[in-house]
């Protein structure tokens, strides 16, 4: 027989909210790599082309990185917080965190 905390937490209906959301995460997550390598690509193209990347599509990859970064954090039980669409979008603030030095 099942003991009772195991049966408390299979019927629990925040647990199962959870992986819910979780399996909406991970589907999220994988449009934002998708996204992700159309601004690699671009990116590159747009140094070959004009010697220099576009400064919208830095801080689009960067706030693609925060998301990716906060989606992992909540699939792995990191962090209670729910990323976007749940939440807003994140920043491409330099003072969030992460790199912003362009220079190779």
């Amino acid at each position: 027989m099942m003991d009772t905390e195991t049966k408390k937490n299979l019927t629990e209906n925040s647990t199962w909210k959870r992986i819910a959301y979780m399996v909406l995460f991970v589907i999220t997550f994988n449009v934002a790599e998708m996204v992700l390598f159309v601004v690699v690509v671009l990116q590159v193209a747009f140094k070959l082309f004009t010697g220099k990347p576009l400064d919208p599509l830095k801080e689009l990859g960067q706030e693609i990185g925060s998301y990716l970064r906060s989606v992992v954090n909540f699939l792995t039980y990191s962090s209670e917080e729910m990323p976007f669409p749940v939440a807003s979008w994140p920043s491409s603030n330099p003072k969030s965190g992460g790199p912003v030095s362009t220079e190779v």
